[in-house]
């Protein structure tokens, strides 16, 4: 049959740009569905003040920057926009620890064989060091701690997909300004500044100086013709024998107009929730794709995402200056602590969130989905001067035993089918004792405190799993090309697909797999 276009990709992160571009390069007619809008400078939070919800239940009202969900034992962070997690990731994009590998994934799946397309993803992305000249005061605390606490050999940088200037002198002690940034076009055509230590990378960098996928990707596969549609919400995907269709509601005019559109090729990119609750649905709900395998949904992870804010009394930190993350000290492989694989990272804070101390002190409607989280972080913002606050970071491998599924929202039998997470924190909660452990060790050894204790249900901004990657359907739901079992031609691109958490940051392990997928795609002529 003939259909509209040759791939349709639903979702524009890490996943969803780069299957996009690759395949737009390689002459398919490709379409990109993303539920968000496509943001400009102007609307970022970090500038406008506003634009900081995107609602599943209403994104006609809320279609903003974050999607936040709270499944009772856990919260959860994803983006939402022509860029989706790119846009709110902390711009750190390392390779996996080769030991990921080796257990849990299909075997055709190696660090060797991943290590053309990691490169791949760099020429794009163009990953660096902040340069020397450039330490934050958070480097450079995370660096003394990591040598006085005897792990010095551990401590590195991080790359970041963040436009740094080498000449630029910058200066710690001094409030950082827009206005020092130069813009220049990237690669891609795009402009964009240099990196000033503004610290709102999470929320919307005001120079544009970080390489997400908005900025080369997408732009890349926009100049091969693909067709990027922003505030499309896909509903379905309905299989036609040789084909899909795409059925979508686009938010237009302060409604809903549904619509639908037809391809040989469906790339689900929506990340580990959106692309798991699209299949659920598919599968449970509207019955149009039945053949998809019982563990859908299942090995969920939330990578052992955990933070520690810390006061370091008479010491200028500056959480809010810098870029989010800049170093990290690895415990992997033979360096493991307490058998636990984790990478503790400095984190850093926007100077946005001191002026919303109303807001956190008693968060209401969709700023409540933080739960705990704001009232505590208020707490600390209340007794303690924030220039003094180190919030010690830090992702590790728990158990991915998590496992979604659609339930009525009332008692089960009434109301719309909504998405539910069963997810055990016990499962997590050695990997969390180790980075507690380690918080408390690196913060003591530089003069610091830790001042919250564990959190009863924490929130991860890099959900994983969901559709897992599996040598057949008994034990997942994609095959190593990315390929859903019993679905010609329906392929999953993001972080649903990895069947264990990474330990650290996430994005550029799930941009690798798209390359792969992407390049499996071209060379078999679909």
């Amino acid at each position: 049959m003939a259909t509209d276009f040759d791939a349709a990709i639903v979702g524009s992160g890490f996943g969803g740009a780069v299957a996009a571009c690759r395949l737009a390069e390689a002459g398919y007619r490709v379409v990109m569905l993303e539920r968000g809008r496509r943001w400009h400078r102007q609307d970022y939070p970090s500038i406008s003040r506003k634009n900081w919800i995107w609602n599943e239940l209403d994104p006609v009202r809320d279609h903003g920057w974050l999607d936040i969900r709270h499944f009772g034992t856990i919260a959860t962070i994803a983006g939402a926009g022509v860029g989706g997690g790119s846009l709110h990731f902390a711009n750190v994009v390392i390779d996996a620890q080769p030991d990921l590998f080796d257990e849990g994934w299909p075997s055709e799946i190696t660090f060797a064989g991943l290590a053309p397309y990691y490169q791949k993803v760099s020429d794009v992305l163009e990953p660096r060091k902040i340069p020397s000249n450039q330490f934050s005061n958070r480097t450079k605390l995370l660096k003394e701690a990591a040598t006085n606490a005897g792990f010095g050999a551990q401590y590195d940088e991080v790359e970041l997909a963040v436009t740094f200037n080498d000449d630029y002198a910058y200066d710690a002690s001094r409030e950082p300004r827009a206005g020092d940034s130069i813009e220049r076009p990237n690669a891609d055509g795009v402009q964009q500044g240099f990196c000033v230590h503004l610290g709102q990378c999470d929320l919307g960098c005001p120079v544009d100086a970080r390489n997400t996928v908005a900025v080369n990707y997408i732009p890349r596969a926009e100049r091969h013709q693909a067709d990027v549609r922003p505030l499309h919400v896909v509903r379905s995907v309905e299989g036609l024998g040789d084909g899909y269709r795409i059925h979508f509601d686009r938010i237009d005019n302060g409604g809903l107009r549904p619509g639908s559109l037809t391809a040989r090729i469906v790339v689900a990119a929506a990340g580990s929730i959106g692309s798991t609750e699209l299949l659920l649905r598919c599968r449970d709900q509207h019955r149009t794709l039945r053949h998809i395998s019982s563990t859908l949904g299942t090995r969920w992870s939330s990578n052992g995402n955990y933070l520690s804010p810390a006061v370091h009394r008479g010491r200028k930190v500056y959480p809010g200056r810098g870029p989010t993350i800049t170093a990290g000290i690895r415990f992997f492989g033979a360096n493991t602590h307490n058998g636990q694989h984790v990478m503790i990272e400095d984190g850093g804070v926007p100077d946005l969130l001191d002026e919303y101390r109303d807001e956190l002190s008693n968060p209401r409607g969709d700023a409540n989905r933080f739960g705990g989280l704001l009232r505590a972080l208020y707490r600390v913002l209340e007794r303690e001067p924030v220039e003094e606050l180190m919030p010690w970071f830090a992702q590790g491998r728990d158990i991915p035993s998590g496992t979604f599924r659609l339930q009525r929202r009332f008692l089960g039998l009434l109301g719309r089918d909504v998405l539910r997470l069963s997810w055990d924190p016990s499962n997590a909660r050695q990997v969390l004792d180790a980075i507690h452990e380690l918080h408390r060790t690196l913060a003591g050894t530089t003069g610091g405190r830790i001042l919250l204790q564990p959190p009863d249900a924490p929130i991860t901004p890099h959900p994983l799993g969901g559709c897992p990657m599996a040598e057949s359907a008994t034990d997942g739901v994609v095959d190593h090309r990315g390929e859903v079992f019993g679905h010609h031609n329906l392929y999953v691109a993001d972080g649903s697909i990895l069947p264990r958490p990474v330990g650290h940051n996430p994005s550029k392990t799930i941009a690798a797999l798209s390359e792969r997928i992407a390049d499996i795609i071209v060379h078999e002529g679909k």
